[in-house]
This record gives structure tokens, sequence and C-alpha cells, in this order.
């Protein structure tokens, strides 16, 4: 069965009812693909998964208030994506009420992840690491969060990690013995500061 691409685009109005169908509709899309901008998510699907998901999203918005509209796409559209700057998700908390954040799919042109301010910095880590991501990424941050040493040797051990040219966990619950062997990667790596009362150093 083939596969297309979906270029899946929302908008919904600002009321309690139309946030509660959002944040629906969002944890609904990410069992779909991937979230890619606020608004915005790109899918691989099938006709039989495109046909359940239309059902879905038919159920679950208010025509006469919310708007959806998704683009139909070859699915080697993706390869000619022409991205300019920075390549963040926001990892809002209404939209992690599991406690996880799944990563699907790969962007081959991605080359700037920033994934901050997260309180699911292990579960982000783990998440990057089976998505294959790293091989393509040339910078990677996840500054600002809770990642833990837990996280951070789920990282390390994938051979990976040292393709990255800079590596920013600065800012989170790292040990001083987690940075020691973080300065080890073949990498920059950003560990100033951390937030658990250790003191850190820069290490480039």
């Amino acid at each position: 069965m083939s596969t297309l691409f979906y270029l899946i685009i929302y908008d919904l109005p600002d009321s309690k009812p139309a946030n509660r169908r959002r944040t629906k509709l969002h944890k609904m899309l990410t069992g779909y693909g991937t979230w890619t901008q606020y608004s915005v998510f790109e899918c691989f699907l099938n006709a039989a998964l495109f046909a359940k998901l239309k059902v879905q999203i038919e159920t679950l918005i208010k025509p006469a208030e919310d708007s959806v509209r998704i683009y139909v796409l070859d699915a080697g559209s993706v390869r000619k994506t022409i991205t300019y700057g920075k390549f963040p998700l926001w990892t809002r908390h209404e939209y992690l009420q599991t406690g996880t954040y799944v990563i699907r799919g790969i962007i081959p042109s991605l080359k700037y992840l920033a994934l901050l301010s997260s309180d699911y910095s292990d579960n982000i880590a783990a998440e990057i690491v089976n998505s294959l991501l790293l091989r393509c990424l040339a910078v990677l941050d996840l500054s600002q969060g809770t990642l833990t040493d837990f996280g951070a040797e789920i990282l390390l051990k994938c051979p990976a990690i040292n393709q990255l040219h800079t590596l920013n966990v600065s800012i989170n619950k790292l040990s001083a013995r987690m940075v020691q062997k973080l300065s080890e990667l073949n990498c920059r790596v950003i560990t100033q500061p951390q937030d658990n009362g250790e003191r850190q150093q820069f290490l480039s």
C-alpha cells in the first residue's frame, strides 16, 4: 500500500471549549506524525491510516468554529523541503500529560533541534535515540530542562552522539560526574550552568 506525505494545519479559536478540543486534536495527531510547528503536523500515511485520521478529525472538531487543512503531497516532497533557521519543538505541559513526548519519523534536512524547558527531558532523550534523529543532526539543544544522569546515559550509549557538532545540556539536573563524562564526547558540549546546586564549567 502506497504512502503519501500529509501536511496538517489547524486553527481553533481561543476559548475554553476550543482549547480542550485543541489539546485532544494535538494528542491525537501525535499518533500519526511529527509536530513541526505550533499548529502543524507532518505525516506519512497509507490510505487506511489516512481514512482513519479523517474520521477522527471530523468527530473531534466543530466545523463552524474550527479550521483544519490537509495538504496531500507526494512522499518524496519532504526531501525538497527548504527550512530556514532553527527547528524548535515546544513541549507545553498540556501536551505532555502522560509524561512522554513521542518524536516520530526523521526529517532528512533537519540539522538544528531545540527541545527546551521540558519537564520530561529524560523521556525526550530516549525518544531522540529511538527515532535515529542523531544521525542527521548537527546541533541538539536540550537546555533549560530536567535532564538527569539517567537521560544523559541514554544519549551516551548512542554512537551517533559523536556525530553532533554541538550538544547543549545547560540548566538541567546533571551531576559533576556526568558533566565530566559528556566532556569526553567528540563534539562541543555546553553544560554551564546546571540547576542542581553543583558548580559546573563550560566545556568546548
